[in-house]
């Protein structure tokens, strides 16, 4: 980092876009202490919680599955580089927002970097703006996959509390068929069905059908249509193994 960075102290007009509390962690993996504690300030300055670490193993040990935030990775470092550590924290399924900075970079291994999910790749020098800048990106995208997550574990959460042939009702009702249809195809009254179906949308939380279709979609990372074959062979799974 050069004297002209560390001198850019944020002031409130190169704040990073706002992000919410619980997504504003910090960690920085460089084996240079100068760099490590320039950029500590410059977060510390800009209202983030900082986790500076001079090699890969410390930081592997201090975050899992459920960390969040930013992670800002030396491309080079002596026991293992920046796109080794991108490659094991990939394999351990460890989510955090990677932006690389290096004075050594090249077109190679930036394109290695960003197609190993990295989402920014800055050269030395580089200004404060450009980082904070940077980094108020990546945290907006982790805030929203950490949202995306919670309501993710709470649909679950709810989807656990059904009973079985509830479970097999909501597969059928989020996949489109109707209540007749379905009624045919259990063998029981149209009323019956409309019975599950309130408890359904009661202990999922959903006020209307529409409402827990969306609920569903908005909790997946994939198409509808996938996320409703995958319910419902699950639930036809679960139906399985207690006939």
């Amino acid at each position: 980092m050069t004297n002209q960075t560390q001198r850019d102290i944020p002031s409130a007009s190169s704040q990073p876009p706002p992000v919410g509390k619980g997504c504003r962690t910090i960690y920085i993996v460089d084996d240079d202490p100068a760099v490590r504690h320039a950029l500590t300030l410059l977060f510390e300055n800009a209202d983030y919680t900082v986790m500076p670490f001079a090699a890969a193993e410390p930081l592997l040990a201090s975050v899992s599955e459920a960390t969040t935030g930013v992670l800002i990775l030396d491309l080079h470092m002596k026991d293992m580089s920046g796109l080794e550590l991108q490659a094991e924290l990939r394999k351990r399924n460890i989510g955090l927002k990677t932006i690389f900075i290096s004075g050594y970079g090249n077109v190679e291994k930036s394109v290695l970097a960003i197609k190993g999910g990295a989402l920014d790749f800055i050269e030395k020098p580089f200004t404060n703006k450009q980082l904070l800048n940077s980094v108020g990106k990546a945290l907006l995208l982790a805030s929203a996959e950490q949202e995306k997550r919670r309501r993710r574990e709470m649909l679950e959460n709810k989807f656990e509390r059904l009973t079985p042939r509830e479970r097999e009702v909501m597969s059928y009702l989020v996949s489109g068929v109707s209540n007749k249809d379905l009624a045919e195809h259990l063998g029981v009254s149209i009323r019956t069905i409309e019975i599950h179906r309130s408890k359904v949308l009661r202990k999922m939380g959903a006020a209307t059908l529409p409402d827990l279709v969306r609920r569903v979609h908005a909790s997946s990372n994939r198409r509808p249509e996938e996320t409703l074959i995958d319910i419902s062979k699950f639930l036809r799974l679960q139906k399985d193994q207690t006939d």
